[in-house]
């Protein structure tokens, strides 16, 4: 199965500053989503909305989080470290562009594709791309 994947322009922007092992982890990472699918995230957030959202771990603390649209198209909606003690961080700004709250660490992980093997697909009408991108460009503005 073949993925259309995009990124949303953050994320493009993150993309393009990638260095060394970051880089090359996530060339890796992308050309197993594009193969893979779902298959090639690691699990799928936890919560209200969230749980459309599916991460994988690229290196050290970077992540990718995507949104399905559908088995075969995938967008990028963020690449970013998970450092709670930074303003950066990747689950700090999904929460932002979700207006959710940080679920509770007892949270699970469950995997990204369901039991037949298919994401969670996206289906609101407001998309989160467009939200994680605005809340970036504030963020760059500051």
């Amino acid at each position: 199965m073949a993925v259309q994947v995009r990124a949303s322009t953050s994320a493009s922007r993150t993309i393009a500053s990638l260095r060394g092992k970051d880089k090359t982890a996530y060339e890796q990472w992308l050309a197993r989503l594009k193969t893979q699918g779902c298959a090639a995230m690691k699990y799928r957030l936890a919560g209200e909305r969230l749980n459309h959202l599916c991460v994988s771990h690229l290196h050290g603390t970077m992540r990718a989080v995507v949104r399905f649209e559908s088995a075969t198209r995938a967008a990028i909606v963020a690449i970013g470290p998970h450092d709670r003690k930074s303003p950066n961080d990747i689950y700090t700004l999904l929460y932002a562009a979700l207006g959710t709250e940080d679920p509770d660490d007892d949270r699970t992980k469950p995997d990204c594709c369901d039991s037949s093997g298919l994401p969670p697909i996206w289906q609101e009408a407001v998309d989160v791309v467009d939200q994680v991108d605005a809340i970036a460009r504030r963020q760059r503005r500051r």
